[in-house]
């Protein structure tokens, strides 16, 4: 069999679970985590 590369390029925060080739069909698993939510808080003056 030939052999052959392949590059794939993921977003920000992919993360690949896994991978299987069965039958000549490749199979990548992945997963997207939940950002982590930022919570701001900003004070208010109040005018008198």
């Amino acid at each position: 069999a030939r052999q052959f590369q392949r590059v794939f390029v993921l977003a920000d925060g992919m993360e690949v679970m896994g991978a299987d080739l069965k039958n000549g069909l490749l199979s990548v698993d992945l997963a997207r985590p939940e950002p982590e939510r930022i919570v701001r808080r900003i004070d208010i003056a109040a005018l008198d």
